[in-house]
């Protein structure tokens, strides 16, 4: 007999066609089969080989976009680095400007001056300007540091500036530190890569 619905020959006893998976009605007339409808004859194939066109004006379905790489070791030295050393400046640079009033007024502070032949002026300004450059470079590294770490490339601009600042300290631990994390985050490949990636929307049609 014919299949009622595609139109295909199918076994008389089959209970489903094998081609759109239909299924059949137990109740047939004696002897009679269904004709094919000419207007739904398919291409004969079973329904597990048939492959759905996608709809007009998409190529692919809807897809969840793959997942980025994980970060990398220079990622997280940047971040503790950097944060350890920036809040050291940091709290450096305050203390200084917050005892500056109280170091001015010491008679031994200005007995000490003046022995190095420098007025409480000049002292005062020099001081004044090495707490705001250690405020600063704290500033710096903390931003560079959390930037690194959200993977925006101002975070890596900042934190190269910080490990460059740090390079000029002339302390040797501080040098060797800055130049790891400058060889982590300009040459390390997978670290160049994360930096190189745009973001993907969270979905996307393709």
């Amino acid at each position: 007999m014919f299949c009622p619905f595609c139109g295909n020959e199918i076994d008389d006893k089959a209970a489903f066609c094998p081609y759109c998976g239909s299924k059949i009605s137990s109740v047939q007339p004696a002897g009679k089969s269904a004709a094919p409808p000419p207007e739904t004859k398919m291409s004969g194939e079973p329904v597990s080989s048939i492959s759905p066109e996608p709809a007009e004006g998409f190529s692919q379905p809807l897809q969840m976009p793959a997942q980025t790489g994980e970060k990398t070791w220079a990622i997280y030295y940047t971040l503790i680095v950097l944060f350890l050393l920036g809040a050291i400046a940091l709290l450096s640079g305050l203390l200084i400007l917050s005892a500056l009033d109280a170091m001015l007024n010491d008679p031994q502070f200005q007995t000490t001056t003046q022995q190095l032949g420098s007025s409480p002026e000049e002292v005062e300004r020099f001081l004044r300007i090495v707490s705001y450059v250690l405020v600063l470079v704290g500033v710096v590294s903390i931003a560079g540091g959390i930037g690194t770490m959200m993977l925006k490339q101002w975070g890596r601009i900042l934190a190269t500036i910080a490990y460059v600042l740090f390079v000029l300290s002339r302390n040797p631990l501080i040098i060797i530190l800055a130049i790891v994390g400058l060889y982590g985050l300009w040459f390390h490949a997978q670290t160049k890569a994360l930096f190189s990636k745009e973001p993907n929307p969270q979905w996307e049609i393709k």
